[in-house]
């Protein structure tokens, strides 16, 4: 997964109270701390969210609103797996989501995502994420 963020500034550990949009910047704000970037990646559990925490600065449409509030809990697994060879390609092409055979065993993971359409080179690692 280190090899996905080469090259980006990625904080972990940085407790965010409120993200800030405005013309062509992001502001990131926590207790100690302000960040600005072009675009941000805000990954924060779905209770945080319904918490309202971080602040969303102007507040989220009302589409993505309740978008949040139609996503439920469950049990979801995610896995990372790292090749020398992207073997999937032979057989479905260099796409970016790959379904299972509905025929394969169960339990099965029932979508992969290939990252190397994504990271726009052909070089090793090539990941997929179940």
């Amino acid at each position: 997964v280190a090899s996905l963020s080469e090259g980006l500034d990625v904080r972990l550990g940085h407790a965010v109270t409120a993200v800030e949009t405005g013309d062509d910047v992001v502001r990131v704000r926590g207790d100690a701390f302000e960040l600005t970037a072009k675009r941000v990646v805000v990954a924060v559990p779905l209770g945080v969210l319904e918490r309202g925490t971080p602040a969303f600065l102007p507040e989220l449409s009302p589409r993505k609103t309740h978008a949040l509030e139609a996503v439920g809990f469950s049990r979801f697994e995610k896995v990372v797996l790292a090749f020398a060879e992207p073997f999937w390609e032979r057989v479905v092409g260099r796409r970016h989501v790959i379904h299972a055979p509905s025929d394969a065993p169960l339990p099965r993971f029932e979508v992969f995502f290939s990252l190397n359409a994504a990271r726009g080179t052909a070089e090793a690692p090539h990941v997929l994420v179940a």
